[in-house]
């Protein structure tokens, strides 16, 4: 591997690392409101793909927001198949587990609650899993890729899943977030088959947004 590779996957690396550390801290630390926390999430996770394009004098990644029907309806299929599994297992795990944390995390934490909940949930479902999948498969899977296919893979997935840490912050025991970040890394790796198959990020979007929807089902039942 050159020297020049090396430096990139460093910088690569450090700015994945720099982003979801950023977003931690103002998850724990800082505790914002959840629309403060956007105010910082949305153009951190937008413009890092952008800016290191510029640094690495490459063209940025807008040819992936081409819209391409190549893997859309397998996109739709898993995401339904997500949705249901998602609700089904919170369905399993609420009559063994006690959840009534994740209430008193999301108004406590975020300042989310029954009257601002439906349009936080649009947002989510939305907005937010637009950004993750530009960032976490349009950037982090995309580069990688360009070093290691299977590297891109785990990489990918595992930060998507990482990042996902602070955001549970007090919501569930030890054992729930440990089945949670397997599922996380197994939804990533999901969305980044559909964005090497389809090659836009649109499949794996809407996949992911289903997977939102299933979440704010599931706040639905709690709120």
């Amino acid at each position: 591997m050159s020297e020049v590779i090396v430096r990139k996957n460093v910088l690569l690396a450090l700015s994945i690392v720099l982003c979801i550390a950023i977003i931690a801290y103002v998850d724990l630390v800082v505790r914002p409101s959840y629309w403060e926390k956007t105010m910082v999430k949305a153009p951190l996770f937008f413009l890092t793909p952008l800016v290191f394009a510029w640094w690495q004098k490459e063209t940025p990644q807008w040819r992936l927001l081409r819209f391409n029907p190549k893997g859309l309806k397998l996109g739709v299929w898993l995401g339904v198949g997500i949705y249901i599994v998602v609700v089904g297992t919170y369905l399993l795990v609420n009559t063994v587990a006690d959840l009534s944390g994740i209430q008193a995390s999301l108004e406590q934490n975020l300042g989310i609650n029954g009257d601002n909940f439906l349009l936080v949930g649009l947002y989510v479902s939305v907005v937010n899993s637009f950004l993750e999948e530009w960032f976490f498969r349009g950037f982090v899977f995309t580069q990688w890729k360009k070093t290691s296919r299977q590297l891109a893979y785990v990489v990918s997935s595992f930060s998507f899943a990482i990042y996902h840490i602070a955001i549970m912050d007090g919501m569930f025991s030890v054992w729930v977030v440990a089945l949670v970040l397997v599922g996380l890394m197994a939804g990533g790796t999901i969305f980044n088959y559909l964005n090497e198959k389809s090659e836009t990020i649109y499949a794996s979007w809407f996949c992911h947004a289903f997977a939102n929807f299933a979440m704010n089902t599931i706040g639905f039942m709690i709120f």
